[in-house]
């Protein structure tokens, strides 16, 4: 946790600053948070990036009939 020490103590709260100044610094920290996590991941998971997500789809699972549904069917037959 203490890697996020210098983004916390970068905002500026609106109650000692002037709203403007500390909606910037909120957003000028989220944006810093979100381009740190990016960098970390290191992008593999963004969609529509070509040449990133080579898997082909999944196939669609199987839906199995519940014991109860096959139960009455056999009790109806």
């Amino acid at each position: 946790m203490y890697h996020l020490r210098p983004l916390i103590e970068a905002i500026k709260l609106p109650e000692f600053y002037p709203l403007e100044e500390a909606r910037a610094s909120l957003q000028a920290v989220w944006l810093t948070a979100l381009n740190e996590r990016e960098r970390r991941r290191g992008r593999r998971d963004r969609p529509g990036l070509p040449g990133r997500n080579t898997l082909p789809p999944a196939e669609p699972v199987r839906s199995w009939a519940a014991w109860i549904e096959r139960t009455v069917k056999e009790e109806a037959a």
